[in-house]
């Protein structure tokens, strides 16, 4: 019993090493998605995670859904990229830049 749960561990191991070194460009992409997905999500918007993963990466439309549903996925992931180049560049986030990102975009 002993003998079998280590092998196991050994292989999970294994498995695991060949995934490294993780990519944090593609692990903070996928945050992004995740995060967009659970934003609208708890706004009503009924794409999936994956739907809302393809909508953003592959600009696919998925059927049943309406357009102001993906629109949605698509705005949201769009600002979460440039608050990012915000605070990349030091930019403060103010009220005013906040409007103004609102109004043209």
């Amino acid at each position: 019993m002993l003998t079998t749960l280590l092998n196991e561990i050994d292989q999970l191991k294994i498995e695991l090493n060949q995934l490294r070194p993780l990519d944090s460009q593609s692990v903070c992409h996928a945050l992004d998605i995740a995060y967009t997905y659970e934003s609208n999500r708890i706004e009503g918007n009924t794409l999936t995670l994956s739907e809302t993963a393809l909508v953003i990466d592959k600009g696919m439309t998925a059927s049943g859904k309406s357009l102001r549903e993906h629109l949605e996925a698509i705005n949201h992931y769009q600002a979460v990229l440039l608050l990012k180049e915000f605070v990349h560049d030091d930019i403060p986030l103010t009220e005013h830049l906040i409007i103004n990102i609102s109004i043209n975009h």
